[in-house]
């Protein structure tokens, strides 16, 4: 007889074989997390849409705000109610749907011919590296909290972004980013002075007339 050996049970002048259970596997152990042990929370996910270049990013342009500067590009952020809206190529109900759980960030990107290239090749590698960038910069906690859809950001990219390291470039976005966000600029109407003898009063010929509250 070829083969494993068998045994054999005999009962009531009948031979079977007896079955064969394969060897028990040891049991591995999972370490166990402490009650307070919760996993890492997830960033929020985040949608960027493009600013209209005749409305949009004319409209940025105009505005005087703070700018962040350097050899890779330039940034800036304005109030998002002072750009207009871009008509969506999609019914608004869909995109509506579509971006309830998304935050929605409005963010240009312009690559001009006299700042990198007057091939359009050179121009789309520049656009797709930056915007890979800002990517795994949303990606973290960190960066998904650096933007907010009550800003319109706006970035004018060089021709060394395509060329220099990433992790220069990517820290030097980043930093950009952290410029933009500890900006302020949304007060429509400036708060009044308060010194230490009180609040400021305007003078008298501001009003067109004498200040008789003073006793004479």
């Amino acid at each position: 007889m070829s083969g494993a050996p068998r045994l054999l049970h005999r009962a009531a002048g009948k031979v079977s074989a007896l079955p064969q259970h394969a060897p028990s596997q040891p049991t591995v152990q999972r370490p166990s997390h402490p009650a307070s042990w919760a996993p890492p929370l997830r960033p929020a996910k985040i949608h960027f849409v493009r600013l209209d270049y005749e409305t949009g990013i004319t409209a940025v342009r105009k505005t005087r705000t703070p700018i962040y500067r350097s050899p890779f590009l330039s940034l800036r952020a304005v109030a998002a109610d002072k750009v207009p809206t871009t008509p969506h190529p999609f019914p608004v109900g869909a995109v509506a749907a579509a971006g309830a759980t998304k935050t929605v960030i409005r963010f240009g990107v312009v690559t001009s011919k006299k700042a990198i290239s007057i091939y359009a090749v050179e121009r789309n590698k520049a656009r797709s590296r930056f915007k890979g960038i800002i990517a795994d910069i949303m990606a973290t906690q960190e960066g998904a909290k650096l933007v907010t859809p009550a800003k319109a950001y706006l970035a004018v990219l060089d021709g060394k972004i395509c060329y220099a390291p990433r992790e220069e470039v990517e820290r030097d976005v980043l930093k950009g980013m952290k410029f933009l966000a500890e900006q302020t600029f949304f007060s429509k109407s400036p708060k009044p002075r308060i010194s230490a003898s009180g609040p400021s009063r305007p003078p008298s010929s501001a009003f067109g007339r004498k200040d008789h509250s003073r006793p004479r």
